[in-house]
């Protein structure tokens, strides 16, 4: 038994995330998001979506940004305060 492969055409991606085609189009061009040409259109291979694309964030994922907007606060609270005053 072999895997089927999941395929994404550009214009999925841009619908799926909110967002126009062109931004897809550019991140192809600038190497942040792999895609194979395949009769004149590009296609992403599921695999090569990064995971956020697909089903947000994990649980474990959520955490480690809670933890890291914990510790930026205690460290530089102050500074983001008066930032925000000005």
């Amino acid at each position: 038994m072999t895997a089927t492969k999941k395929y994404y055409s550009v214009k999925e991606i841009a619908d799926l995330l909110g967002i126009n085609r062109v931004t897809i189009f550019r991140w192809i061009k600038l190497g942040k998001l792999k895609a194979e040409m395949v009769g004149g259109s590009y296609i992403v291979l599921e695999e090569n979506l990064p995971h956020h694309l697909l089903g947000g964030l994990s649980d474990e994922g959520k955490v480690d940004i809670e933890k890291a907007v914990k510790k930026a606060m205690l460290e530089y609270g102050e500074t983001f305060r008066a930032l925000a005053a000005e």
